[in-house]
């Protein structure tokens, strides 16, 4: 697949991302810029097609988290949050889908939620809000494009193993804490990968959320997180790899078991086999930390 990718700068992660894409004979087009306002998107989606000349998928990951106490959390912190998390998903995926409508033949849009839209933990009230409004609006989304044969799907990662993690609670923390995951491990980005490689497949064609049932949770039971952090740490950690890519938040974890979709079949994110997209028109993937 011909993929765009996103981040806030153009550094040597983005650059190293761009010449892997090259490296499989596809085009890769990079789009710096801060993915949480709305003129922002309108650019990052605007600069995706004059690239490629058309998207077909949107693999939407903006997100902004700090971590908190609820009686102390500064409104600014709650403000930015929302914009982050929640409204700059629907910004990208409006632009995406106006094209995807405009051209026809349909398409997919993915949503990288969390599993803190279900599973409370402390401290982490403003994102798990904005996370839930993620999913709400991703079920809404869906039934709005379902007549435009545009899938709509949401993957709630659990914990996963990244920087921000490790920078946040420790390296011994994070090894002492994977053991006691359902599948004995942390997940890792490439475990994200393979649930949505699946759902921007042909394979995944009649799973949608529109009915609430197209989400696909990578493991749900995390366990709490050995120490509540400040309001000032950062959860943040980018992460776009070309056509996967992991929750900008770090807040991601090991594959399990997956709600059912539409067609009643159950999915798990450890199923597919790491390839190359399967979809053979230009994809674009969206990330910022």
């Amino acid at each position: 697949a011909d993929i765009a990718v996103n981040d806030r700068s153009e550094d040597d992660e983005l650059r190293s991302v761009a010449a892997e894409i090259v490296g499989l004979g596809r085009r890769a087009v990079i789009l710096p810029g801060d993915a949480f306002p709305h003129a922002s998107c309108e650019r990052i989606v605007a600069g995706s097609v004059d690239g490629l000349g058309r998207i077909d998928i949107l693999v939407s990951v903006p997100a902004f988290s700090r971590r908190g106490a609820v009686l102390e959390y500064p409104p600014e912190l709650v403000t930015r949050t929302l914009e982050g998390t929640l409204a700059a998903g629907f910004w990208m995926s409006q632009a995406a889908a106006r094209h995807m409508v405009a051209r026809g033949g349909g398409g997919k849009i993915v949503y990288i939620s969390s599993v803190q839209a279900r599973v409370p933990h402390a401290g982490t009230a403003a994102y798990a809000a904005a996370k839930a409004g993620l999913n709400q609006m991703a079920v809404s989304v869906a039934a709005e494009l379902a007549p435009h044969r545009i899938n709509v799907n949401v993957i709630e990662p659990g914990w996963i193993d990244t920087p921000g993690e490790r920078q946040t609670f420790g390296d011994a923390a994070i090894e002492a804490e994977g053991p006691r995951l359902p599948w004995g491990r942390r997940g890792t980005p490439d475990d994200i990968a393979q649930a949505a490689l699946f759902l921007t497949s042909d394979d995944a064609d009649y799973a949608d959320d529109s009915d609430d049932s197209g989400t696909a949770t990578v493991n749900r039971q995390t366990p709490t997180p050995p120490r509540p952090p400040s309001a000032t740490e950062p959860l943040a950690a980018r992460a776009c790899l070309s056509a996967w890519s992991s929750e900008a938040d770090g807040s991601v974890s090991p594959p399990g078991r997956t709600r059912k979709t539409r067609s009643h079949r159950k999915v798990r994110a450890r199923r597919p086999t790491r390839q190359s997209c399967p979809h053979p028109e230009p994809v674009f993937a969206a990330t910022d930390g």
